[in-house]
């Protein structure tokens, strides 16, 4: 169910970026065009402009996971020392990184509600500590 889920998010992104690519000849070609092989160029063009969109996608969604294994590597390392302030605020950093590209780019429904939990409250201590104290 959960790759099911993944599956509508990751449509849904390329649908969204596909929106704003659209011109008004690729919303009724033959409205507009009368030539047959101009169609199919249109659509050859349509399915470049696709193919490249789900490449972007396919490396983001490769760059966040990324993110996410560097993240659970400063987790582990900060249960074994909680006491390391230094390593608490790469961590709550490397959270709030994840969490905005998460939320930048739609998925926060793909993921667990409790690792977006998890994310928002190291946002919370990553922007806490990350203001200058008077």
């Amino acid at each position: 169910m959960r790759y099911l889920a993944f599956i509508f998010c990751f449509l849904s992104v390329c649908a969204g970026a596909q929106e704003t690519s659209i011109n008004p000849t690729q919303v009724n070609p033959a409205a507009t065009l009368k030539d047959p092989k101009e169609i199919l160029d249109l659509q050859i063009s349509t399915l470049d402009d696709l193919i490249t969109m789900t490449d972007q996608t396919l490396k983001s969604l490769r760059n966040l996971q990324k993110q996410i294994l560097i993240y659970k590597d400063l987790q582990e390392a900060y249960i074994q020392d909680p006491e390391d302030k230094d390593l608490l605020f790469r961590m709550s950093k490397s959270a709030n990184d994840i969490f905005e590209k998460i939320k930048t780019d739609q998925l926060t429904q793909t993921f667990d509600p409790e690792f977006i939990s998890e994310l928002k409250m190291l946002t919370q201590i990553y922007k806490k500590i990350g203001l200058p104290k008077p």
